[in-house]
């Protein structure tokens, strides 16, 4: 998994801006990719809240069957 990283959203200091800014003006673009290295963060992150399953009764219509059956 990567990470897209764009200047203006970094708080930079200083030296970190100016460089940044010529970057921007030499290579025309101001984001980076990286790969993340945290990924059990994002699992977590991304992980449900709960732990449940949704049950539903409801059934297709007669047209909702007939697409089903026609793309298999």
């Amino acid at each position: 998994m990567r990470i897209v990283k764009n200047s203006k959203d970094l708080s930079l200091n200083e030296d970190q801006k100016f460089f940044a800014e010529i970057i921007r003006d030499e290579f025309g673009y101001d984001t980076c990719v990286e790969d993340i290295k945290n990924k059990e963060f994002l699992i977590q992150y991304n992980k449900p809240r709960n732990n449940f399953t949704v049950y539903t009764t409801a059934h297709p219509t007669q047209e909702g069957i007939r697409m089903i059956a026609w793309r298999r």
